[in-house]
């Protein structure tokens, strides 16, 4: 066969096998070539031969594994005559119409096997200087075979059969076929209605990183108008783009729109996560369908139009909450990041002070050391692209970003707000003119923030949290030096107006968080010594800057009291809040000696609750409780000690006592209302240890 015909007939193959299977239609066409051995007697005069036959097949719908099958065939076989010289020119020709029956199943899918049987009539001519060399009986056959389906319409076929030429000779056939079926008729769909006008139909880009978005939030909008008098009913809208959706989107119907009347309907989209592996921008096919009822009919339309579809990288800055939905906190490389780290550095525990800034501080410096950069990038620098709402970002993900160990201010404080998120810590970003980057809330109150830090200016309070500012870009520098920038542009900016705080839980309720999780290299830690000496540093730095200039005035005012037990809890109060838990217990037993100081007597039960030494804890805050009968904080302390030592009566009753002692305070310790055991949680140690960071000091 011509290799042109080869190729032509391959790719129309492959072309069938790869293309969307349609609805199979009972009729079928089959060529099959054959080569036919003579049996017994005949094989003396008769040679091997060849022909093919021709067959129409209907299958039947019931019952379903029975086929009607109808066609002709034609063989030639060499003959040998009586004289016994072969002559070239004897040559047996037949040719039979028939019709007949095959039955079969299919055990997998694609391959069918079975039996057939039919019956016809024959024409024999024998092409040589015979007289009367031509005849004609009936014929029977029958035989078994296999069908694979390369595809609903093609598919090859293989068989034996016996036929029997009634009275002139019988053969063994070995048939090889291919046959095409048919492609049902589909059935037709509504036509579309003449008065219904589409006047206007706008698609915007979609972005990947939003395709959540799109479900709640319209992809385009359509205008349609009634030309007609007579009022279209229930008109409906579906949206569907191959492969990005698994199925159509449709719109709320449009129950009535009267004749002359016009209406504006938004598309919306619910894609799949398969367009997040858009690396490139492209456009693809989106169809949008039409229904509606006019006058008891009904009708529908298509249109197919073009879809622009960014990469997954790809947003713009209409609205700055937008990159919150490339904030991935639950992509395994930036949890095991994280968590691994903070766990290194925290492993001597939090030492009193807030956690949410202790976890932030070890993040801070392990990825410093970990070797992250910033680098501004060339082609869509921040500094220009934020202030064109309509230029198209590039951002990276988290993980992109620890793997590349680079990033512009936006990538690094999409990375920063993962990590801490990942760990339960609550972040914001920050935008100012021509720069963003991010803060976190500390887990104490706002208001307590104020009175417990040296310098309250450096923090936001917003809504009753107290944000910590952290320029990241500073990364090099240290998390005060970062701490410090921070803050300062925020005090700039927002005395101009200029400084928006936008927190990334807020913004998740409307711009989800996606995850990406590409073929990205191993990341590797830094070394757990590097980690705990960096964060140490860091942390003694910090609690040196707060606790100097307050020790060295609660000093002076004890002295001027000569020794009030209060000035010398509120020094031991100093010391417990940033973890030189030593020279709190010094001072708290030196005021609690002083006439059974309560306060004293609850910190110190602080203290040992800290620590994880229950009993030791429950007596100091018994003994406060005696001594100042039905006050808050020995009852929560004496509540929290009987929950955690799993005696869930006790810790029931205390909390009872201290609602009816102070409910809006014991509100925010309603886990102690109707204690259950917590073991039964694979999260029982760390829910402890982050519940044991929170204490009340008594001032």
């Amino acid at each position: 066969m011509n290799k042109y015909v080869l190729i032509v007939l391959a790719a129309a193959v492959s072309a069938e096998i790869l293309s969307a299977q349609e609805p199979r239609s009972p009729l079928s066409l089959e060529i099959i070539p054959q080569v036919s051995f003579p049996l017994g007697r005949d094989a003396e005069i008769l040679g091997t031969g060849g022909g093919a036959s021709l067959a129409a097949r209907l299958s039947l719908k019931a019952p379903r594994f029975l086929d009607l099958e109808f066609g002709g065939g034609f063989t030639a076989l060499p003959a040998v005559l009586a004289s016994g010289g072969p002559v070239d020119s004897a040559v047996l020709s037949l040719i039979w119409p028939w019709a007949g029956l095959r039955a079969g199943f299919e055990p997998l899918d694609r391959l069918w096997i079975g039996a057939r049987a039919c019956g016809g009539y024959y024409f024999a001519d024998l092409a040589a200087d015979v007289p009367d060399s031509s005849a004609g009986n009936p014929m029977v056959a029958a035989g078994l075979g296999l069908e694979y389906h390369l595809s609903n319409t093609i598919g090859l076929g293989l068989g034996a059969e016996y036929q029997s030429f009634l009275g002139l000779c019988s053969d063994l056939s070995v048939r090889l076929g291919a046959y095409y079926r048919f492609a049902a008729a589909k059935p037709p769909g509504p036509k579309p209605y003449p008065g219904l006008a589409v006047e206007e139909l706008a698609l915007e880009p979609v972005f990947p990183v939003l395709y959540k978005y799109y479900a709640d939030h319209p992809v385009g909008r359509l205008v349609v108008r009634n030309k007609g008098k007579i009022p279209i009913e229930n008109l409906r809208v579906e949206f569907f783009v191959n492969q990005y959706m698994d199925n159509p989107t449709a719109t709320a119907a449009l129950e009535f729109l009267k004749g002359g009347a016009s209406a504006e309907i938004e598309i919306h989209a619910l894609f799949n996560d398969r367009v997040l592996g858009i690396s490139e921008a492209t456009k693809v096919q989106a169809v949008i369908s039409l229904t509606n009822s006019a006058a008891g009919e009904s009708y529908g339309d298509r249109r197919v139009e073009t879809l622009r579809v960014f990469d997954r990288n790809a947003v713009t800055w209409t609205d700055d909450r937008r990159v919150a939905a490339f904030v991935a906190s639950r992509d395994p490389t930036t949890m095991r990041f994280a968590k691994n780290v903070v766990s290194a550095a925290m492993s001597g525990g939090s030492g009193g002070l807030d956690g949410a800034l202790l976890r932030a501080i070890a993040l801070h410096e392990a990825l410093g050391l970990y070797g992250l950069s910033y680098q501004v990038d060339p082609t869509t620098p921040f500094t220009e692209f934020h202030g064109k709402k309509a230029a198209v970002d590039y951002i990276q993900f988290p993980n992109q970003t620890l793997e590349f160990k680079a990033g512009d201010c936006d990538d690094l404080s999409i990375l920063n707000c993962a990590l801490l998120e990942s760990l339960g810590v609550e972040t914001a970003f920050v935008t100012v003119p021509g720069h963003i980057y991010m803060a976190f809330a500390l887990e104490s109150p706002g208001s307590e923030a104020i009175k417990q830090f040296q310098r309250p200016g450096d923090l936001i309070i917003r809504e009753g949290k107290a944000w910590v500012p952290v320029e990241i870009t500073s990364i090099k520098e240290g998390f005060l030096k970062a701490w410090d920038l921070g803050a300062r542009q925020w005090r700039e900016n927002e005395l101009k107006g200029q400084a928006d705080l936008h927190p990334v839980r807020e913004a998740w309720k409307l711009y989800e968080a996606v995850g990406f999780s590409g073929e990205a290299s191993a990341i590797s830690l830094p070394g757990e010594k590097a980690i705990v000496d960096a964060f140490r540093r860091e942390v003694g730095i910090f609690v040196e800057r707060e606790v100097a200039p307050q020790e060295a005035n609660l000093k002076k005012k004890i002295l001027a009291a000569q020794d009030d037990p209060r000035l010398i809890n509120s020094l031991g109060v100093l010391y417990a809040r940033y973890g030189l838990a030593d020279k709190a217990e010094a001072e708290f037993r030196r005021a609690a000696a002083k006439r059974e100081y309560v306060p004293a007597l609850v910190n110190l039960g602080n203290l040992a609750y800290q620590t994880g030494d229950l009993p030791k804890a429950r007596d100091w805050y018994a003994r406060a409780d005696r001594a100042q009968p039905k006050s808050a904080l020995p009852l929560l302390g004496l509540a929290r000690c009987a929950y955690e030592l799993k005696d869930y009566g006790a810790a029931s009753r205390y909390f009872a006592a201290l609602k009816a002692t102070d409910p809006a305070f014991a509100k925010r310790f309603d886990y102690l209302e109707s204690p259950t055991d917590p073991s039964a949680g694979s999260d029982r140690a760390s829910e402890i240890a982050r519940r044991r960071e929170v204490v009340e000091w008594n001032e």
